[in-house]
């Protein structure tokens, strides 16, 4: 990203966040806020892993979200660091492995945010689901237990073994009814996960 670009992207970031956090905002209000605006208004660039948009933008880079609206997992956890860090959150970018198939092993990038004096995994690229009419939090403010089923990290963080209580993780509708919800990893996001 070079310099103009970063300066853009910041000011975007700060704008959205003048306009879209409040003061009086819980810490769990603001990550929800953060999360469905990056979720609802951009989407994984899932044929363009390692590469570049039609503009020339890296697809790691978040810049690339606000020019073409698509990015891979780095540019999720990038622009989550960046929002949450201006909203007031205590908020950290994590680097290790996401494991779908249960072998395959891929780089991945997600997040920790401290909540009530704990911190706890939040993975967007995860959460992301194909159909942008339903929110899925699957993979929000989850602990160590949890995410080790399918995340490994290298690094030591003092993270919560146990998820965030109290958090409604509930599956959007149409999966309660019956239709497979896919995230880009493509995992099928069902009720056992919650």
């Amino acid at each position: 990203m070079t310099k103009e670009q970063h300066q853009e992207y910041l000011q975007y970031l700060r704008k959205w966040t003048k306009d879209n956090i409040s003061a009086t905002d819980s810490e769990v209000t603001k990550i929800d806020k953060i999360q469905d605006f990056i979720m609802t208004n951009f989407h994984y660039a899932n044929t363009k892993v390692g590469g570049y948009t039609q503009t020339g933008i890296s697809v790691q880079t978040p810049y690339v979200f606000i020019k073409d609206k698509e990015a891979v997992c780095q540019a999720y956890a990038q622009m989550f660091k960046d929002m949450g860090q201006l909203a007031g959150l205590d908020v950290y970018y994590i680097q290790g492995f996401g494991d779908p198939y249960m072998g395959a092993d891929s780089l991945h990038a997600w997040n920790i945010v401290k909540v009530d004096g704990k911190f706890y995994h939040v993975d967007l690229t995860w959460n992301d689901t194909i159909d942008k009419t339903s929110k899925n939090h699957t993979f929000t403010l989850r602990g160590n237990d949890f995410m080790k089923k399918t995340h490994r990290w290298n690094a030591v963080y003092n993270i919560s073994n146990e998820d965030y209580q109290g958090y409604n993780r509930s599956l959007p509708v149409a999966t309660q009814s019956g239709t497979v919800l896919r995230n880009h990893a493509g995992v099928a996001l069902s009720s056992q996960m919650i």
